[in-house]
């Protein structure tokens, strides 16, 4: 029988007094509280930490803006270097100035100098200037040059009004 008293007694639940488990709880305590006897220190390292990297990122934040301010007028002024150079080149092929020149790419600088030099065309005169006013009939009276196009035509239409 001893054997089975012994098989009932660790088969049944075991009873702590108070003390007991007032005892197991400090032990406890203490135990988590030599674990985090650190953690102020912790606490106060690592909020030093955040200041420093704080800092440290603002700093590097201001050396990034200025270096992309360096870079976006770096090629603001390579651009313009670029746009100068293709419109003195096509003023050399077109005898358009480079200063009236404008465009972004050198098609479009291109094909402004094409509208600008058929507008400097020069007018070709019959020989005697355009008087108006001084002889024929109607408003103005003169004669007309040959071959002026709409700005003839204009002046005609006019004319007959």
């Amino acid at each position: 029988m001893p054997e089975e008293q012994q098989q009932q007694q660790a088969s049944a639940p075991r009873t702590f007094t108070q003390d007991e488990v007032n005892a197991f709880l400090a032990d406890d305590r203490r135990k988590t509280g030599e674990k985090f006897a650190d953690y102020d220190d912790l606490k106060a390292k690592a909020s030093r930490l955040d200041e420093i990297e704080q800092a440290s990122k603002t700093e590097l934040q201001k050396a990034i803006d200025r270096a992309e301010a360096a870079e976006r007028k770096a090629a603001d002024l390579e651009g313009r270097e670029q746009r100068r150079t293709w419109a003195d080149e096509v003023s050399a092929a077109t005898g358009v100035p480079a200063s009236v020149l404008k465009g972004a790419t050198k098609d479009e600088i291109q094909s402004h100098a094409d509208a600008l030099k058929a507008l400097m065309q020069p007018v070709k005169q019959s020989g005697s200037p355009l008087r108006l006013g001084t002889h024929g009939s109607g408003v103005g009276g003169g004669e007309l040059p040959e071959g002026k196009g709409r700005a003839a035509a204009a002046v005609r239409a006019l004319r007959a009004q």
